[in-house]
């Protein structure tokens, strides 16, 4: 080595040279300074010994460690492309083999060990797929059960990890390795003897069997590379769920489920689309069981975890269920605790996209970052989506499916939804969503969908044919064998009906929207496909489900079974996504159908069945002008009844209620021959009954009522005596007669009869009586209350009421009893005057009066009296003549009245109420008659809700310009949901009445079809089986056909979704839908498609058959009661008394009673005898029938029969006619779980579960009058359901997308770094699996790399940006919940602080090689290799250490020599392949190296040498353009090496050498320093006394010393220096001595202007005295000069 360097005393200037200054490229010869050489080449300033300040000859480096040495069957080319560093010198290091050809052979992962200086095989397998044109990074970790597990990426494959066991478990020295080649028997195997080992930990390929339920695992000798991806490979799971039959304890509520795939414990894919939705119901709750079958991936992964999805009560939650092996087919949940740990539904239902490569991976602290990760290609799309077909599909179910269990929920007939597809791939995640659009307009009848068309149906602001017709047809069928998995029958299937919105497809995309511009679509640009397959600008075309006139929603069969037919879709010519040149897209697994949300997007929102209102005139005081009075019909919807049509000529009373009677004069009186009322059902009002309107109570604000057809079925009708109604007496007009016959034998007798009068005297206590102070009509004498008569009967019942009036202690007549305590003291009977001769009864009567005034229990002392009168001594005297023509007249009067009340007495209590209960079951679907004579479209004007009262309907002008008012009684009765409709043209008119046949119009002599609206004597003239007016006769059921129409309340959203990426998008496949590769149809176009590669079509042909709807078909049932009064007697005593009349609900029931008893006396009452004849009446008047209007028998046999009786026999009144309406329906709410209330009024009808009519229609007023009970936890129903209702799960491409940028742009994120969850220690779980959505952080530059900084910082550099430091990162060790798994970006959430101050167009401290960025112990250094700088990061900022005497040689030197002919070249930062730039680190000697790789084009093939690929490119001769040679990158001919390599000494911050060595890469190790090269590890300073040999090749060792003579003429005369040189103990490389006979060889002496050649140098031969008297011998080429001198 050279120690010093001294000038000889007899030269003009003297200088001594020391080495402390450093390499200087910067400054002029000069004026350089002491100490600084310009120019060193393989030199160190330092040795094993120290020596600092001396310069010396760098020692050689050795190979280590070499790969592939065992493979001798072929020539290779092993080019190693990273290593990862483990512990303690042990790395492990990342190689592509290769053949001479340069194809690649295999791929090959090992251990190098610097303590040992070796290396050793893991693993080789070819399907690594290592290249070198894909640099590994990563980083390493020692796990809890001490096993080593590194992780790596290239930017080419799958990010992967690879567990490399517990070194104590590594193969021995014992072992050998075997070697061979992928798929020999002895790769990967080490042998000892008969031993065979493969290294512990790998993930090799495994044999699998069941032993004993167990599954039972050999490792094979090959690497299973899926299972060693970091995003893992995924079989996507199905979970199948259905109701177990078996009983549980689950409430009541909707399920649903998700998995994930685990390792330990540790979720490492996304959540699974969740399972259908699943609702369990039991009317006692908490008894419900789940079942789930299940089909995962059972080759990838051995567990997952299975989440709940829970909707009770309206309130949602998520419980994770437990983890468990993935070889389970079936779980049944019985219970989900709710002590479970919870999760998040931002963590269950979002797709984080998976990144399965990365640019670069590194570690910082417990996170592992993948840095530039690569997604999926961006594709589009659209342009094949456009080419799908939909369908729609109609399958039919029991109608008991949703009881049974069923989970399918179908689509809305009529309604408008929109599809989209999305793609999944094999690592589970997914695709953008790709809007599927609805069919091109067609012709339909001749007439062109989007052709101007109206007819009786379109509406105001209507003009194509499809605003009007819905336009979807059927096109097959019921299919043999087309059986569902749950028992669906497939009955039909057909097209779409066009329609479009208003909103329009973006108009700037052509490329995205159009099939047409796509080579891979093979859609050639025809006007015709164009008007099919393009879209761009065009109006958005989504998804019209036919109507119920295709296809009802329901049938039932000749034996009386339903069914109900859910709408399902089907998709045909789904085409496998192409990329822009038409290749495959790979990974590729699966698709899923996704579906627009309709919440906030229907144009339908409530389907259900249409009734008419009956009217009424308003009486008295509340009748108004132009105002209509009306109730709604019942029990169902009968518009002309039966009995109606037997006057053909008087059409006035065809519509008649029989129940309702006309009350006014005009209408009636004693000499009307009819008082039916003149009734009108007005067509324009309407009442609507659907569960979307009961359940619920949406504002009533549609526009439109479209009826699709009627339903028609049958009512089975009775009646009942109604519960709690006491029985009435009641007399018949037979009565008067009789009394009259009475009377007059009274009269008679009295006249010529004999009274004896017995008043026997004694003390008798009164407590039987009392007598009624005051005169008038009630005074008299009356029982005490609960006085009993002789023989039992009550005395209220014999004395009723005394006919006498006293008044003044004067008896005029009266009719008493009197009684002592035994029983009876005397009778008294009415007389007409005076008794002459004797006591009179006034004497008698006054004593009575006496006594009952004393009060009950007084004691009363009466003398004895007796008289006997005979008949000749009450003759009458001239005088009395006249008083005795009045007494005849009294007696008969009052014996009249004795007799009546006589007849009373006697006469049974009868059972005059009746209250009529139906059942309304409406069985078939008809489809609407000739819509042209009467429309089925209507515009809705208004709409309210009715509840319990009288309310108006508000007003408005007819056709006419009238005012019409509309008033609605609707007490006592149930909520109804009333619409005021008009025909398009304006008339005032709504769903046309139901007729028989194709008429709309009323028909003579025609009923309608539904004809439930009868009483009871109806029932018996249409000849209703055995059904008569006796006791039983009037209690047997009949049937009566029922029908109404099925109509809709829609809006008419012209613009329905709006645009696509407003769209919530629900998912409809029941599973991710895998594809069946095997069954795809293949088209091959080959190279007749304009792509740029042979075109093959995969299509899918059909889909299954998908749900996913929003829409159940169950039975709807409602209660329709129809109280004809507004109180009724209920729960009193038979007799009470009660005007029926003076209450009437709706005016006026025609059949009613007055309980109150009629008097004889009546007859007398003047104003009785004008009502009579007026026809006015209050209830009671001038004969017993005044009392009641009774149905019964009115032939001349039933007139007859009733005459012989005293009170009507077999006749009634009726309080109420209820029926139940008992239809299927469309609807959002899951009927068939109803629920009941606690009370008895919140019962209601269900086919299955409750049917007592008598029940249900109960007269006690609270039941009743509470109309019906819509109890219903929308929790059932899969619109409400949270998880999956409200936010959208798919997205579709931004609007700026571009497809022809998107795989450069979208798909590559280099200034994006995910980073992993951190990992704890001793966790068991890998959080370096895990890379969540929100854990990563997006710069505004490209990241060059990242490194640890400080104790807990972060170092990152970019490409053309300043580089950042973040001082601490995310600590925290609660990893739990929603951050645990998706991720909450905390790693990045400080502050980051930039390194300088500069502005940002400087792009100061950028980086673009990640290799030149080396983390050492003396500090952290980093080259910029577009600026020309290297960097230093110190406390203050950065600090650029080329500055230092090599600012402007790293400004020439360092950028890329050949971007500069070839800017495209993409292998830069790729020393080992490309060009790029590296830096090491020499721990021993604390030396920095400096590496760039670079090559220049000679100067002479510029413009003659364009790239090709790899590292290939084509050489044309100008004088032959044609030819094309392939040249390899480094090419000597072609081709200047520009490499270097240069040396730092931190430790005084100088330049030292540049190095003939130059790296594909350092791998800086603990003790010693080591790169690679040639397929081998390369140990520097290893060569013991040997030097400068690098890489097996020998290099010389040069210094530069330059003379500063600053401005001053000198002349060297001589030049000495002094050289010391040493070698070391060969056996231990150790103990160094000079060596005297060594020197340089060579030497150059040159200054600006003169430069000597080579100088050969060689040492004063020793022997040779001759020689040694000359001193320089010239020759033609070289100087020789002889050395002098050797110390």
């Amino acid at each position: 080595m050279a120690k010093r360097k001294k000038s000889n005393p007899s030269t003009n200037l003297s200088t001594t040279k020391t080495f402390f200054g450093g390499l200087s490229k910067d400054t002029d010869p000069s004026f350089i300074k002491d100490g600084m050489w310009n120019h060193a080449r393989n030199a160190v300033n330092n040795t094993e010994e120290g020596d600092i300040g001396t310069l010396s000859n760098e020692e050689s480096n050795a190979l280590c460690g070499i790969i592939g040495s065992d493979i001798t069957t072929v020539s290779i080319e092993v080019v190693i492309v990273g290593a990862i560093s483990l512990y303690s010198g042990k790395w492990v290091v990342y190689s592509a083999i290769y053949k001479n050809n340069g194809q690649v052979l295999t791929s090959e992962i090992g251990l190098f060990e610097e303590e040992f200086c070796k290396y050793r095989p893991i693993v080789r397998d070819k399907c690594l797929d290592f290249d070198k044109f894909h640099l590994v990074s990563g980083a390493s970790r020692e796990k809890e059960d001490c096993t080593w597990q590194v992780y790596w990426a290239d930017g080419k494959n799958p990010d992967r990890y690879l567990n490399i066991g517990d070194p104590k478990m590594w193969p021995s020295d014992d072992y050998i390795w075997a070697g061979g080649l992928d798929g020999s028997n002895t790769i990967n195997k080490y042998i000892n003897g008969s031993e065979e080992l493969l290294w512990p930990g790998v993930a090799w390929e495994e044999d699998c069997e069941i032993v004993d339920d167990c599954n039972i695992c050999s490792d094979l000798n090959y690497l299973d590379c899926d299972k060693i991806r970091l995003a893992s490979l995924v079989k996507t799971p199905c979970i199948k769920v259905k109701k177990s039959d078996q009983p549980g304890v689950l409430r009541n509520g909707s399920y649903a489920f998700a998995i994930a795939y685990t390792i330990n414990d540790q979720v490492v894919t996304n959540y699974f689309s969740t399972s259908v939705i699943q609702p369990i119901f039991n009317e006692s709750d908490e008894k419900g069981a789940i079942e789930l079958e299940l089909d995962l991936d059972t080759e990838n992964f051995d567990q997952f975890l299975l989440v709940c999805a829970k909707y009770l009560s309206e309130t949602p939650s998520l419980k994770d269920v437990g983890y468990y092996s993935t070889r389970t087919t079936k779980i049944t949940l019985d219970q989900i605790d709710e002590s479970l740990r919870g999760n998040s539904e931002l963590i269950v239902f979002a797709q984080n996209p998976v990144y399965e490569t990365s640019k670069q991976m590194t570690g910082v602290g417990k996170y592992l970052l993948k840095i530039g990760p690569i997604g999926k290609f961006d594709f589009n799309y659209q342009p094949l989506a456009n080419l799908i077909r939909t369908k729609w599909v109609s399958v039919e179910y029991n109608e008991k499916y949703y009881i049974n269990g069923g989970n399918k929920t179908g689509y809305l007939r009529d309604e408008i939804y929109s599809f989209f597809i999305r793609w999944v791939y094999d690592t589970g995640d997914k695709s953008a969503s790709y809007h599927i659009p609805g069919r091109a307009s067609r012709d339909y009848n001749g007439i062109n969908e989007e052709d101007p068309y109206t007819d009786s149906n379109t509406l105001p602001g209507e003009a194509k044919l499809y605003e009007t017709i819905n336009t979807g047809i059927q096109t097959s069928g019921q299919e043999p064998g087309t059986i569902d998995d749950d028992g669906g029958v497939i009955v039909a299937k057909g097209d779409m009906g066009y329609w479009e919105s208003s909103e329009v497809y973006p108009d700037n995309n052509a490329d995205r929207y159009n099939a047409t511009s796509q080579c891979f679509t093979k859609i050639s640009n025809t006007p015709e496909n164009r008007h099919k397959y393009d879209l761009c600008g065009k109006n958005i075309r989504h998804h019209k489900f036919p109507d119920n006139k295709i296809n009802p929603h329901f049938r039932t069969d000749a034996q009386g079974n339903s069914y109900i037919r859910l709408m399902g879709v089907e998709f045909e010519n789904i085409i496998l996504p192409k990329d822009n040149k038409g290749n495959d897209i790979p990974g590729i697994v699966g698709y899923e159908i996704l579906r627009g949300s309709r919440e906030a997007n229907k144009s339908i929102v409530a389907k259900g069945m249409v009734n008419n209102f009956r009217d009424y005139k308003l009486q008295g005081g509340t009748a108004l002008d132009n105002v209509t009075a009306l109730y709604a019909n019942y029990p169902f919807n009968c518009i002309r009844p039966p009995q109606n049509t037997d006057d053909d000529s008087d059409q006035d009373y065809a519509y008649n209620d029989p129940y309702i009677i006309s009350k006014t004069p005009d209408e009636g009186g004693i000499f009307a021959n009819d008082r039916h009322v003149n009734q009108n059902l007005p067509q324009d009002l309407i009442s609507f009954h659907s569960p979307d309107t009961s359940f619920y109570n949406p504002f009533l604000s549609m526009t439109e009522l479209k009826v699709y057809g009627h339903l028609e079925g049958t009512a089975e009708q009775r009646f009942i005596e109604p519960n709690g109604h006491p029985e009435f007496k009641i007399l018949d007009n037979s009565v008067v007669l009789i009394a009259a016959v009475g009377g007059l034998m009274n009269a008679i007798l009295q006249a010529v009869g004999e009274i004896h009068i017995n008043y026997p005297g004694g003390t008798f206590t009164n407590n039987r009586f009392q007598i009624l102070p005051g005169g008038g009509q009630g005074a008299g004498i009356i029982p005490v209350p609960g006085a009993e008569l002789a023989g039992g009967t009550p005395a209220s019942e014999k004395l009723a009421r005394s006919s006498a009036a006293i008044a003044a202690g004067t008896l005029t007549t009266a009719q008493a009893t009197y009684f002592d305590g035994g029983g009876a003291l005397f009778e008294a009977f009415p007389i007409l005057g005076a008794i002459p001769g004797g006591m009179g009864l006034q004497t008698i009567f006054n004593i009575s009066r006496t006594a009952s005034n004393a009060g009950p229990g007084t004691q009363i002392d009466n003398a004895e009296y007796n008289k006997e009168i005979t008949p000749e001594a009450m003759l009458p005297t001239p005088i009395g003549i006249a008083a005795g023509a009045q007494l005849f007249l009294f007696n008969m009067l009052d014996g009249a009245e004795t007799t009546t009340n006589l007849l009373k007495q006697v006469a049974p209590f009868r059972q005059y109420a009746l209250e009529q209960i139906s059942h309304g079951e409406y069985t078939s679907f008809e489809n609407p008659v000739d819509e042209s004579v009467w429309p089925s479209r209507f515009v809705m004007m208004d709409g309210i809700y009715v509840f319990d009262s009288i309310q108006s309907f508000p007003e408005f002008q007819n056709v006419f310009n009238d005012s019409i008012r509309y008033r609605i009684n609707n007490k006592n009765r149930p909520k109804l949901v009333t619409i005021r409709t008009e025909a398009g043209n304006g008339q005032n008119i709504g769903p046309r009445f139901i007729y028989p046949g194709a008429d709309v119009t009323l028909t003579p002599g025609t009923a309608s079809v539904d004809q439930s609206l009868m009483t009871l004597g109806n029932a018996i003239d249409e000849n209703k089986p055995d059904v008569n007016f006796s006791n039983t006769g009037k209690l047997v059921g009949f049937t009566n056909p029922i029908a109404s129409n099925y109509a809709g309340l829609k809006f008419n959203v012209r613009g329905q979704y709006g645009q696509l990426d407003s769209i919530a998008q629900v998912i409809a496949t029941p599973c991710e839908q895998r594809v069946d590769f095997n069954s795809l149809t293949e088209m091959d176009y080959g190279s007749n498609s304009d792509c740029p590669v042979d075109l093959v079509h995969n299509i899918i042909n059909t889909t299954d058959v998908f749900f996913g709807g929003d829409t159940y078909i169950n039975r709807f049932t409602e209660k329709n009661i129809m109280p004809f009064f507004k109180n009724w007697l209920y729960n009193q005593v038979n007799g009470t008394a009660y005007n029926y009349y003076l209450v009437p609900g709706v005016p006026y029931p025609r059949f009613w009673v007055n309980s109150n008893p009629w008097a004889f006396n009546e007859l007398l009452d003047v104003g009785n005898i004008i009502d009579a004849i007026t026809g006015n009446s209050y209830g009671s008047g001038l004969l017993p029938n005044s009392y009641f209007e009774l149905d019964g028998d009115n032939s001349v046999l039933g007139i007859l029969g009733g005459a012989l009786g005293i009170t009507p026999k077999d006749k009634y009144f009726y309080l109420s006619n209820n029926g139940v309406r008992d239809f299927f329906v469309e609807s959002s709410v899951l009927v068939d779980f109803r629920d009941r209330g606690p009370l008895e009024k919140d019962e209601f009808y269900s086919k299955y579960k409750f049917t007592d009519l008598e029940a249900l229609f109960n007269m006690k007023p609270e039941i009743i009058t509470a109309g019906n009970s819509y109890i219903y936890d929308y929790s059932y129903s899969v619109s409400k359901f949270t998880f999956t209702a409200y936010t959208s799960k798919g997205v579709i491409q931004v609007d700026t997308y571009d497809p022809n940028v998107a795989d450069i742009c979208l798909t590559s994120l280099p200034n994006r770094i995910n980073y992993s969850l951190p990992q704890q220690e001793e966790e068991t779980t890998d959080g370096w699996l895990t890379f969540l959505n929100f854990n990563r952080v997006v710069f505004r530059d490209n990241v060059n790399f990242v490194k640890k900084y400080s104790k807990t910082g972060m170092f990152i550099t970019f490409e053309n940006s300043s580089p950042l430091i973040y001082q601490g990162v995310d600590q925290r060790e609660n990893y739990i919940g929603v951050k645990a798994t998706i991720g909450d970006g905390g790693l990045f959430s400080a502050t980051p602080v930039s390194l300088t101050a500069s502005d940002d167009k400087y792009e100061y401290g950028s980086a673009q090689d990640r290799l030149g960025v080396v983390s050492t112990p003396v500090g952290m250094f980093f080259m910029s290799q577009q600026q020309g700088r290297i960097f230093t990061v110190q406390q203050g900022g950065l600090k650029e250490i080329s500055a230092v005497n090599m600012r402007w040689w790293f400004n020439k030197f360092l950028p890329y020599k050949l971007i500069e002919d070839f800017p495209n070249f993409p292998h830069v930062d790729n020393p080992v392949a490309g060009i790029g730039c590296s830096a090491g680190y020499n721990s021993t000697d604390t030396i920095l190296y400096f590496s760039k790789k670079d090559y220049e084009l000679k100067a002479e093939y510029r413009g003659l040498v364009t790239y090709d690929k790899e590292d290939v490119f084509i050489y044309s001769p100008a004088n032959s353009p044609n030819t094309k040679m392939r040249i390899k990158l480094g090419d000597k001919m072609f081709f200047r090496d520009a490499s270097w390599t240069i040396s730092y000494d931190p430790k005084n911050q100088k330049w030292i050498s540049f190095h003939d060595w130059h790296p594909n890469l350092y791998l800086s190790g603990r003790d010693k320093h080591y790169t690679t090269q040639l397929g081998g590890i390369w140990e520097h300073n290893a060569g013991c006394n040997d030097y400068c040999n690098f890489y097996d090749k020998q290099f010389p060792f040069e210094i530069g010393l330059p003379m500063s003579t600053q401005q001053n003429v000198t002349t060297i005369r001589s030049f000495e220096y002094i050289l010391e040189c040493y070698r070391k103990d060969n056996l231990y490389c150790v103990d160094q001595f000079h060596v005297l006979d060594y020197n340089f060889d060579e030497a150059i002496i040159y200054n600006s202007e003169q430069v000597s050649g080579y100088l050969n140098l060689n040492i004063f031969p020793k022997n040779n005295i001759a020689l040694a008297q000359e001193k320089i011998e010239v020759s033609f080429l070289t100087v020789r000069i002889i050395l002098q001198q050797v110390l």
